[in-house]
Order: structure tokens, then sequence, then C-alpha cells
């Protein structure tokens, strides 16, 4: 046991004082921090660009476009005047712009005519998926602006009065409910569990990435340890007895743990300073990440064995750290984008920290020691194979 400790506390120390280590552990709770303070403050995640192109000097065209900054969300608006519109079409055509909505002059006019329909172009392009979102708010404005005369026009008729009279109504109506917004409700939703009403309302979808930010962090400092330690373990490991050479390799696997976690205690505390909302539980997410740092440090102890040069760890595991970020959940949640996607991720052990953390839950702390264990039996057997 004795010898167990000392590899550990050895191998720890020859970790730390490698520079690639030492900056992962200084950068992971910086980049945290920097992102949990701007999704704290409701900083955009998604923003898609929209155009809208009008004829400067047209007074509704003018109020249109006024109006769209009263909405918040993630499309963002965008002017220009017609004559750009082969600009427009390139960037629509391109992706870079979700869509662009031409406004013709006289656009008021037009609606009293009673042609409403087909005034506004719309350039777009199959790529598009917040354009019908973007047109909804287009039209919202539209008809806000619109519906004081509209209004006038419309008691003028029914009730047979004279268009000043009418717009006096309209206008104190106007100003009576501008007067009171507070008439307006906002939605308030009790979500249900099993059953039951739940008080608490389930995390915000950007904790998915700031999990995901320490997965992949301490996937890359194990993996950016490695080299090293596959340079130096074959001739350590020729000197030992069979049992030692077990001993040597559990307390290397330990050693990649403890450093990987404090590499995660760093980026959970940034993240729970700067963003408490995105971690449910603070003591699960801790038992998940130590789970999930065993699992990665048995993981790497075995390939540290199997790698047959030092040079191959890195083409391998940036090969795997890709793999992990596009497939692993550390960014989406490939069952959303397909069902037919549900099932790769499993195979990914940061699919589990990162789902028990943003559940609360140790549901998924199983599954991480059954890959620890399988990490663990194929080092001892790829150790026993060397002799």
């Amino acid at each position: 046991m004795r010898f167990f400790w000392d590899v550990t506390a050895l191998t720890c120390k020859r970790l730390l004082r490698r520079p690639g280590v030492l900056f992962i552990t200084l950068l992971l709770p910086l980049v945290c921090a920097a992102a949990g303070l701007y999704l704290a403050g409701e900083g955009e995640v998604l923003e898609m660009r929209v155009g809208v192109a009008l004829e400067p000097g047209d007074d509704f065209s003018e109020r249109i476009y006024a109006e769209l900054s009263r909405f918040e969300g993630p499309v963002a608006f965008e002017r220009h005047s017609p004559g750009n519109r082969d600009y427009l079409e390139r960037e629509v055509a391109a992706g870079r712009m979700e869509a662009a909505y031409l406004i013709p002059p006289g656009l008021d006019e037009t609606m009293r005519g009673g042609r409403i329909m087909g005034n506004i172009e719309v350039l777009t392009s199959p790529r598009a998926v917040l354009d019908g979102l973007a047109g909804e708010i287009i039209l919202a404005s539209m008809l806000r602006e619109a519906s004081p005369q509209m209004n006038i026009e419309l008691i003028a008729r029914i009730l047979r009065l004279p268009p000043e009279q009418a717009e006096e109504i309209v206008a104190e109506l106007y100003a009576y409910y501008n007067a009171r917004e507070y008439i307006f409700l906002e939605p308030v939703f009790v979500y249900h569990a099993a059953g039951e009403a739940d008080g608490i309302l389930p995390l915000p979808v950007e904790a998915r990435a700031l999990h995901g930010i320490i997965a992949l962090f301490l996937l890359a400092g194990v993996i950016w340890a490695l080299p090293t330690l596959a340079r130096e373990t074959p001739g350590i490991l020729r000197k030992l007895p069979p049992g030692g050479n077990r001993v040597f390799m559990l307390g290397t696997a330990f050693a990649l743990t403890l450093t990987g976690l404090l590499q995660g205690v760093f980026g959970l505390a940034a993240i729970a300073l700067t963003h408490p909302a995105a971690i449910s539980s603070l003591p699960v997410s801790a038992i998940m990440l130590a789970a999930y740092l065993l699992c990665l440090g048995l993981g790497g102890s075995a390939a540290v064995l199997l790698a047959p040069c030092p040079g191959a760890v890195y083409p391998a595991g940036i090969f795997i750290l890709i793999f992990t970020a596009a497939l692993g959940g550390p960014l989406i949640d490939p069952g959303e984008v397909s069902p037919r996607l549900a099932v790769i991720p499993t195979i990914f052990p940061s699919w589990y920290y990162i789902g028990g953390a943003l559940g609360g839950t140790l549901q998924p702390l199983p599954v991480l020691l059954v890959f620890s264990l399988v990490f663990a039996f194929a080092g001892l057997t790829m150790l026993a194979a060397r002799k």
C-alpha cells in the first residue's frame, strides 16, 4: 500500500510540473467563469442575422423597423436600403444571413387599399430555420403600426362617424391602454414530475455547455499528460515484479484522477460562483465528476500500455476528443437532433457525467463505474500480456 501512495504522489508531482497540465489547471476555471458570466447575463448563444431593406424617409417603414427593437430574442435585425439587394441575396445564399425582408415604400397605402398579402418580398434559403419567426415579428410590428388607422376606418364605417371623431376615439383608447401595460399577464408555468407539481425549475439550456466545457477540458488534460507517461512507464515496468507493475499502473491511474479532480473542482467552483443556476446539485456534480475522472484515469493508464510509441498518443487523443465533443453530449444532445442518434452518446463516459450533473442524480454513476472496471481490466490484461 505504501508503494501505491508513493507512486500516486510522485506521479501527481510530475504531472503538475508539466506546463500543459498546469496550463489547463489555470485555464479551465477562467473559461468556466467567463462562460458563466456571459450566460448568466443572458447573452445569446445563438443569434441569427435577418436583413430588413426599406426606403429611407418612408414613414410607415421607418416605424415598422423601430418597432422591431421591442422584441428580444435570437433574431438580430439589420437595416439596409433597397439598393443592397445583391448583397442581401449573397448573404442569404451563403447562409451568413437567415433571411431578408424587402419592405416596399407606401405599404400603408397599399394596406388601406385592401392588398395585404404579397407586398413584402422575402429572400430565404432551404437552410433557414428562424425565417418564420422573423416574419412573425415583422408582421406583428406592421400590424401594430397599421392598427390605429385600420381601427379609425372600422369605427367610422360601423358607427357612421366622421373620420375626425373616430380618430379622437381611437387615440383616446390607445393612450389608455398604452399607459396600462400591467393589464397583460405574464404566463407562469408549473413543471410536473411523476404526476405531481415540482417547484424546481429545469436547468437552463446553457448548463449542458458549461458542464461540457469541464468534460472536454479534463479529457484534454489526460490526453496531454499521456505522452510523458508512455515514454517513462516501459522502463519502470521492466524493473518491477508483476505485483509491483499492477500497483504502479493503478497508482498512475489514481494520479491522473487526482490531477484532473483538482482541475475539475476549480471549474465547478467557477460555475457555482458565476452561474449557480447551471448546477442542480453541487454534491452530486462533484461525485459524478470524481467518477468521470476515475474512468479517465484508468482509461489513460490503459492507453499508456496500449500505445505503440509516445508519438501515437496525440493523434489518437485528438481523434477521441473531437468525437467526444461532437457526439458525447458536451454541447448538444444528439438524441434531440434525431432519435436514431440517441444511442451513439451512450458509448462516451462524458455523456453520463453530464447527464448526472444536469439532472442532479446519481443514476448514471453505476455506468461510469462499469466503464472504470472495463478500463482497469483492460490495463491489467495488457500488463499480464507484457510478461
